[in-house]
């Protein structure tokens, strides 16, 4: 998702227009060098080489060009994002700003149960058993090579998982499919049926980019700071860690392959925790 981003966002406008033996290994290195002044980040200048040299070395193979002009650039280091998770009070404030809105059931699914942004994204109705109370993972939404978004299978084989959710989430998804009949019966033979839990007003696929152009602003609106929808996902681990969740119940609930993965990947410790940790510390000395 974060390729077709890179594609619309920066690529195409910077060199959109020109033909394809106009663009040089320079041309290439000056537009990389533009969008770091420009304060993107070095991850997301090496995701737009990744977009360029997959089509470069296809122009290539298809002898449209002779040399892959993504060759020899100077890309910068990608230093690793120190990602902070939210605390049970952030989390509820976020929730509380999207209350009656699509983000609201969209980031409860995400920070409670740790969704996936594609999992949220190819989320069905028929996925969800509300009498039981279950949900389903049983598609992400994907990108391929060719730049397209399409709905296939999970992640892995253990991304597939059904999760048992709280009642608090399922009476938002109940509201949000409520809202949704409403939209539904308002659009009239413009709705898509897609029975997509998350869409457009008119049942279309939800892009990606504007969800978190949406999340961007509600987390502007409440004073927290810039932060990816995936790293919703390490909240999730964390705050289940913090309310004393068996790691192992947390790996299912994430759809982990390996239990180390979620130790060592998205638990991190929150100031509550800490705390926690001194008081047991003092009881040694009591």
């Amino acid at each position: 998702m974060r390729y077709r981003a890179a594609l619309d966002t920066h690529i195409l406008p910077a060199l959109g227009h020109l033909h394809l033996n106009k663009v040089t290994m320079r041309v290439i290195q000056r537009f990389y060098n533009q969008k770091l002044d420009e304060g993107q980040s070095p991850s997301s200048v090496i995701t737009m080489n990744k977009v360029l040299n997959q089509a470069f070395e296809h122009a290539v193979k298809e002898c449209l060009i002779g040399v892959n002009p993504c060759k020899g650039v100077s890309l910068p280091t990608e230093e690793k994002r120190d990602v902070q998770p939210l605390t049970v009070e952030q989390a509820q404030r976020l929730l509380q700003a999207a209350h009656g809105t699509m983000l609201e059931p969209f980031l409860a699914l995400a920070v409670v149960v740790g969704l996936r942004h594609g999992e949220l994204l190819a989320l069905h109705w028929q996925d969800i058993d509300f009498p039981q109370g279950t949900l389903s993972i049983h598609h992400s939404l994907t990108l391929t090579e060719d730049h397209h978004f399409v709905i296939g299978d999970p992640k892995t084989k253990t991304s597939e998982r059904m999760i048992l959710l709280p009642q608090p989430v399922i009476t938002m998804l109940l509201a949000h499919r409520a809202r949704q009949q409403e939209a539904r019966l308002k659009a009239g033979s413009a709705w898509q049926r897609s029975d997509l839990v998350f869409c457009t007003q008119q049942g279309k696929q939800l892009w990606s980019v504007n969800v978190r152009k949406r999340f961007y602003r509600l987390l502007e609106r409440v004073g927290l700071p810039r932060m990816h929808v995936h790293d919703l996902r390490h909240s999730a681990s964390t705050l289940l860690r913090s309310m004393g969740i068996d790691l192992k119940v947390i790996q299912e609930i994430l759809g982990h392959s390996t239990l180390d993965m979620t130790a060592n990947v998205y638990s991190h410790a929150l100031p509550s925790m800490q705390q926690e940790a001194r008081e047991k510390m003092n009881q040694l000395f009591d």
